[in-house]
């Protein structure tokens, strides 16, 4: 219906054999997966589904290969907290709080200037944690600010200063995904509603590179996160006649879930056994490629030969990928 399927797999619990209520799909092509997202929620088999991409590193048998890969996710403390650099060493937590109330409400449990646990005196920075990430978007569309007779300096905490970490600079908080468009929108109808909530870098619809026509989807980056969290405000949007979903792009390229179960299949291969992992050869080496006599198998460089970069089980245990999910025929 949407396109060509490279994987699928209903997720079944390995003790008892029961489905467990959710699966994966691998289609070829990102085309084909944006096709089947433009109706997230469907009806199957007398129950309502819902569709999203799967999070980059989960695999299809649910466990997760890379967390360092996450896609950003639009609720989480990482896009609420801010740190809080150059504080006068006079400036009191109060003083401190005060200061960012005005642009939204505080987690005041995790808002505090830090204080040397020895002399009680301030390490001239802090922390600022809203419980809305608007509000911390507010706050940081001036990240300099007077305070106590100095100018302190805001970013998010988790952009890691040593590291040059830049809020403006980062593009994860700036480029926003929107699906659902009517194939017949135009550029500057796509345009001319996105610009409203601020300067953008880029802000296109994807087309066909072969037939010109519209992909229903496109990118925009704005300038400022700022911008990027007002647009999305309200990330269901309407546009000539359709309801379109706007959300915070990937981090890296969009294709990685699907990359990140290609993985995982090219690890299982062909073969399944009973007990739902690859079969082995003898010793679980693969036949053609033995390592050298009296060695174990090398992680990097081989004995002679080309060897699989992923290490093989020792005889007898069990792989580490986990079984007990079967594939539809």
């Amino acid at each position: 219906m949407h396109g060509e399927i490279e994987e699928a797999a209903v997720i079944m619990d390995k003790v008892k054999g029961t489905c467990k209520g959710f699966g994966f799909v691998t289609f070829k092509d990102i085309d084909s997966t944006h096709s089947a997202l433009e109706t997230p929620t469907r009806p199957f088999e007398g129950r309502e589904i819902h569709c999203n991409l799967a999070a980059v590193g989960h695999s299809v048998d649910g466990t997760t290969n890379d967390a360092s890969s996450k896609p950003v996710d639009e609720n989480d403390e990482s896009l609420r907290k801010l740190f809080c650099r150059g504080l006068n060493y006079e400036t009191t937590n109060e003083e401190f709080l005060n200061m960012f109330r005005q642009f939204g409400e505080l987690e005041e449990t995790n808002s505090t200037v830090v204080f040397d646990k020895t002399t009680g005196k301030s390490k001239g920075y802090g922390f600022i944690t809203y419980r809305s990430k608007i509000d911390a978007m507010k706050a940081l569309e001036n990240p300099e600010k007077q305070l106590g007779g100095r100018t302190i300096k805001l970013n998010l905490a988790s952009n890691d200063p040593k590291q040059g970490g830049s809020f403006e600079g980062n593009v994860a908080l700036r480029k926003v995904f929107v699906r659902g468009l009517n194939y017949d929108t135009t550029q500057e109808e796509f345009q001319s509603l996105f610009q409203q909530y601020g300067e953008t870098e880029d802000c296109n619809i994807a087309f066909d590179k072969s037939t010109g026509a519209s992909k229903g989807y496109g990118f925009v980056t704005y300038t400022s996160p700022v911008s990027a969290m007002k647009c999305l405000e309200i990330p269901n949007k309407e546009l000539d006649g359709k309801t379109i979903i706007c959300n915070l792009a990937e981090k890296g390229k969009r294709s990685r879930p699907m990359n990140a179960m290609r993985q995982h299949q090219q690890q299982q291969h062909h073969h399944q056994t009973g007990y739902g992992y690859q079969q082995q050869q003898s010793y679980g080496y693969p036949q053609q490629q033995q390592p050298a006599y009296g060695t174990y198998p090398p992680q990097h460089k081989p004995a002679y030969g080309a060897y699989p970069q992923q290490q093989q089980p020792a005889y007898g245990a069990y792989p580490q990928h986990r079984p007990g999910y079967t594939y539809p025929r």
